[in-house]
């Protein structure tokens, strides 16, 4: 039984994210194209891809941090930004 390789490539909208999943592609591996804002770019990245005969898809998502995470350890709180 053989493994499928996936690769999640954040920012696959922009130049660099799009080389790389193109990179990926030519490598075997199933692309998974993270955009936030640039779903355009993004599916027509997975359009390039598919017709070359990769395996691929888009994924809309906001994976910037929270401005504030509360983090408790015992007889402290940690803050961070």
């Amino acid at each position: 039984m053989s493994e499928s390789k996936v690769v999640l490539i954040t920012g696959a909208s922009g130049h660099l994210g799009s080389v790389i999943a193109q990179v990926c592609a030519e490598q075997d591996w199933s692309v998974a194209a993270h955009y936030r804002h640039s779903s355009q770019r993004a599916e027509n990245l997975v359009e390039q891809l598919r017709s070359d005969g990769a395996d691929a898809i888009s994924v809309q998502a906001d994976l910037r941090p929270a401005r504030r995470l509360h983090l408790r350890q015992p007889g402290r709180r940690l803050h961070t930004r």
